[in-house]
């Protein structure tokens, strides 16, 4: 394949669409329900902000989208009435863009209502049974209007002018109904622009190909070398000793490693261009995240920067016209050779860090900040990724630095950061990563092949869009029973089902076909005797506070803040974090925090049995061996475990399941 020149409209198109879809909802909401028929008039807003964009493409890609949309959820007056207000909001977004005038605005209001005004008169004349129809409709109405008035004192004569004033306007209608257009629009039109004119003009983006993207770096792409003095970002918790004091050079391959909490998020950040709240940054030129030259990120969970529908369309997702790939070597550097054609949604995890990883690179990085990004992907998969990564240095120049939990991973890298507490304690050559020492470990967990059965999986079977043409078979015969103080260990590759298979268990879901029993009942009857603990732990910690998160989250609500902190602080010392961190702010804790802080409030609600998905990605190893023991604990009281994951923990599990297209096997 040859140089293949970046498509910059995707981004465009998909804002077109969604917005397009949310002037189609304003509309079908105001007219399947009578009393909210005013939401209609804020079906224009949507099309306001697409007019701000300088390409017509997206304005013409909304209203075709959401003219589409109206008309198979409203009907086809629903459509129409979006494409109007398309052509009107769009030209009040053009000219807030422009930064015309009020005197643009009425110009604009007078073509419309002269078109509108020939329309009406062009179809009056020739649908002439609609028209004597409707005049006829139009006349009942008045009429009745007219006898209500008569018998209220004082208003007689004026029931007798309204029936005058109709016989006059029906009489010569085709010079009052295009005048009545031309007012309309024109009134319209100057109030939508009073109205949006302010709200416009604080749309970030506005004015630029795609509302999401940041403004381009002013001045010279060069992220490093980049030194980082006593250093912090706004907003993250203080660090102990005051910042971090870093320095990176060109064509550097750097990991970064710590216990949870030490500073690897905020490291990464300061290097992404945030904001600092203490100490300086000190680089070459811009950090131009996202920019040709700059600086790219490759996140822990692939399908967050996964965005089209087919590899070649992500890979060429955003990138500036300017810019040619060649896409067929850039795949193929990363081991996804002649896949250019394969939808996104078939990809393993594997594939889909490898694809990010091509996104990244097409845009050629002085500087790739990686976040994890081997955390979610089996064994090969990671040690792969990480093969990969180490060439970058020579063959892209390119300086990497890599954030990982994975001891195996710190020799393959030429330079080793260690964190703690805010600072950096070691800076150099690799060097091994301990766990802490004095962890209690069991060699085999507790296990009885007659215990009592909690959960029970009778031919399960889950099926999307049944019945359409988008059907789609999730799961299908799945047989499981989970007896207490059982383990099971769940694999497979991304989209699987694992995660529809935790939630069916958890009875958050309904099988298609099938039954789960929890003690006998189906287990959508038995909510909260299975807890599960899911991928991403910051949406479900939900209170401000992690005590008070801890506390609902095992039911208990209302307790005072000291209340809260005494009731979380076993269940905080149970997942290893120490009964003080009770009364930190959850926007303050890292991923690794988080993700206790939810396993804390699930074990308080004491289930019988406990899903766990993923729930060792972003911990350091110390804390991995903590959980690892923490579960060993809740077997022993007899609780279930079924644990979602790709790692190996030794002892921890009897049996290991894998999902392959929906099968147990």
């Amino acid at each position: 394949m040859p140089h293949v020149r970046a498509r910059p409209s995707s981004t465009e198109f998909a804002e077109g669409a969604v917005l397009g879809a949310l002037g189609a909802v304003l509309v079908a909401v105001g007219r399947l329900l009578p009393h909210l028929g005013l939401v209609e008039l804020f079906a224009v807003v949507p099309f306001a902000v697409l007019g701000t964009q300088p390409r017509l493409r997206a304005g013409v890609c909304g209203m075709v989208a959401g003219a589409t949309i109206a008309t198979l959820v409203a009907g086809l007056g629903a459509g129409v009435e979006v494409a109007g207000c398309a052509l009107m909001g769009g030209f009040v977004g053009w000219v807030v863009r422009r930064e015309r005038g009020l005197g643009t605005i009425l110009a604009g209001g007078v073509a419309v209502g002269v078109v509108s005004g020939i329309g009406i008169d062009v179809a009056l004349v020739v649908l002439f049974s609609a028209r004597e129809l409707a005049f006829s409709s139009v006349r009942g109405v008045v009429t009745g209007i007219a006898s209500l008035l008569k018998p209220v004192p004082g208003l007689a004569s004026a029931a007798d002018q309204l029936g005058g004033v109709l016989r006059t306007v029906l009489a010569s209608w085709w010079i009052w109904l295009p005048a009545g257009a031309l007012v309309g629009a024109v009134a319209g039109m100057a109030g939508m622009w009073l109205v949006l004119r302010g709200l416009l003009d604080r749309i970030p983006g506005r004015g630029r190909p795609g509302l999401g993207v940041r403004p381009p770096t002013p001045g010279p792409v060069r992220p490093v070398p980049v030194t980082l003095q006593a250093a912090w970002v706004a907003g993250n918790t203080p660090a102990r000793s005051g910042g971090l004091d870093v320095t990176l050079r060109e064509g550097e391959f750097v990991v970064v490693t710590g216990a949870n909490g030490a500073g690897k998020s905020t490291l990464l950040q300061l290097l992404a261009g945030a904001p600092t709240v203490s100490g300086a940054v000190d680089r070459a030129g811009g950090v131009g995240l996202g920019e040709p030259g700059g600086t790219a990120l490759l996140l822990q969970r692939p399908e967050t920067q996964v965005l089209g529908m087919t590899v070649l369309e992500d890979l060429h997702w955003g990138l500036p016209e300017s810019l040619a790939v060649d896409a067929e070597a850039l795949l193929r550097e990363v081991g996804l050779a002649g896949m250019e054609d394969r939808p996104t949604a078939g990809l393993s995890g594997g594939q889909l860090q490898r694809l990010a990883l091509a996104a990244a690179l097409a845009r050629r990085p002085a500087l790739l900040l990686s976040d994890e990004s081997t955390a979610m992907i089996d064994e090969d998969d990671r040690l792969a990724l990480v093969g990969l990564l180490r060439a970058l240095p020579r063959t892209h120049g390119t300086t990497v630095v890599h954030v990982s939990h994975f001891p195996d991973e710190v020799p393959l890298f030429d330079r080793h950061l260690v964190l703690d507490g805010g600072r950096v304690v070691h800076d150099g050559p690799p060097v091994p990563v301990l766990c802490r020492p004095g962890l209690r470990t069991r060699t085999s967990a507790p296990h009885s092949a007659q215990g009592r059965i909690v959960l029970r999986a009778e031919d399960v079977g889950v099926v999307r869009a049944a019945r359409t043409p988008w059907e789609h078979v999730v799961l299908r015969h799945i047989d499981l029973t989970l007896r207490a103080g059982d383990a099971l260990r769940l694999a497979g590759a991304n989209g699987s089902g694992k995660s529809t298979l935790a939630g069916v268990l958890a009875g958050l879901e309904r099988p298609s076909s099938g039954r789960c029993l929890i003690d006998g009942l189906p287990a959508d009857r038995r909510l909260g005797r299975v807890g599960i603990v899911f991928q991403h732990a910051r949406l479900q910690v939900q209170r401000p506070v992690v005590a008070v998160d801890i506390a609902a989250a095992s039911g208990v609500e209302a307790l005072e803040a000291a209340d809260a902190s005494a009731f979380a602080a076993p269940w905080l010392e149970r997942v290893g974090l120490g009964a003080e961190l009770g009364s930190r702010r959850v926007d303050e804790l890292s991923g690794g925090q988080l993700r206790r802080v939810a396993l804390a409030g699930v074990l308080a609600s004491r289930p019988e049995v406990l899903i766990l998905d993923e729930p060792f990605a972003g911990l350091d190893p110390a804390s991995r061996d903590g959980l690892a023991e923490t579960l060993r604990e809740a077997r022993g009281s007899g609780t279930a475990l079924i644990v979602i994951t790709h790692d190996v923990v030794q002892g921890l599990w009897e049996h290991s399941l894998e999902l392959n297209e929906g099968i147990l096997r």
